[in-house]
């Protein structure tokens, strides 16, 4: 496979997809646009994208309904015009993504736009350590539902912090504790220079985040912690569905990890990345 010539070529159906949310599209029908076997094309976008060529296209139609919503554009109008076909086909996706229904989402009014800043820094980490509790949770494998996952925990059934153990900001991030069973839990807790695995406070699990370059986005403060969720998860969304579909230097590393850290009233997204 000739990546820059992949590269190109999603890149290219990217910008086709953004160009024709109102038609018909399928991965077969892309596919057959781009000289490709359906497994081939839906290989390399999965590579580029880090989702399937359905779930993009479902992400962009829906991102540019709720913005046609909040224009003052009709439900049912938004969900025709973005490539919908019935009404109630529309509401489902729009319910199963978002996790209240389209009327829900316009009278809470809430931002249509990605509310992260769009500038990015390319950083080297060193392995970090974090100190925090292991939740059990229902992991979604698109980061617009699963990020700011502690937005849904209950911390007053958890130990409190321990005191003299210096913290550098808050992290969440999802792991794989149980190699066996695969099962993901989520875990939130503090980065600390706490390596020592005999000081781990009753409760608490640690997590070692691994060296590497990251991507790096600042999402802009907020006033309310709902407020941040959003914002984050917004901020999930854009780095999946549009970041990575346009980069030409980088690509995601599975050797790192997703992750978010707060520091005081700044958030940052952390995206593990290599060379293309």
């Amino acid at each position: 496979m000739n990546k820059n010539n992949s590269l190109e070529v999603i890149k290219d159906c990217t910008t086709y997809i953004k160009n024709h949310l109102q038609d018909t599209l399928t991965a077969e029908s892309l596919a057959s646009r781009y000289g490709y076997s359906l497994y081939h094309f839906c290989h390399i976008f999965k590579i580029c994208c880090d989702m399937s060529p359905g779930k993009y296209i479902r992400l962009l139609r829906l991102e540019k309904a709720k913005k046609d919503i909040l224009s003052g554009m009709s439900i049912t109008q938004a969900g025709f015009d973005n490539g919908f076909e019935t009404s109630s086909g529309f509401s489902k996706a729009f319910r199963k993504e978002y996790g209240i229904s389209a009327r829900e989402y316009l009278k809470q009014n809430k931002e249509s736009e990605v509310l992260i800043m769009l500038h990015v820094e390319i950083k080297t980490l060193q392995s970090q350590t974090a100190l925090g509790y292991e939740i059990p949770g229902e992991y979604d494998s698109d980061y617009s539902k699963s990020g700011a996952y502690w937005n849904h925990i209950n911390f007053k059934e958890y130990p409190a912090y321990p005191e003299g153990i210096h913290d550098y900001g808050e992290v969440g991030l999802w792991t794989h504790p149980d190699h066996i069973s695969g099962e993901l839990h989520y875990f939130f807790g503090f980065l600390t220079d706490s390596t020592d695995s005999t000081e781990i406070p009753d409760g608490f699990h640690k997590v070692e985040i691994p060296a590497g370059r990251y991507a790096v986005f600042t999402i802009k403060s907020q006033e309310t912690p709902e407020k941040v969720a959003d914002a984050v998860r917004n901020g999930w969304r854009y780095v999946f569905t549009e970041w990575l579909c346009t980069q030409k230097e980088y690509k995601i590393s599975h050797q790192g990890m997703c992750f978010e850290c707060y520091q005081g009233e700044e958030a940052y997204l952390y995206l593990p990345v290599i060379d293309l």
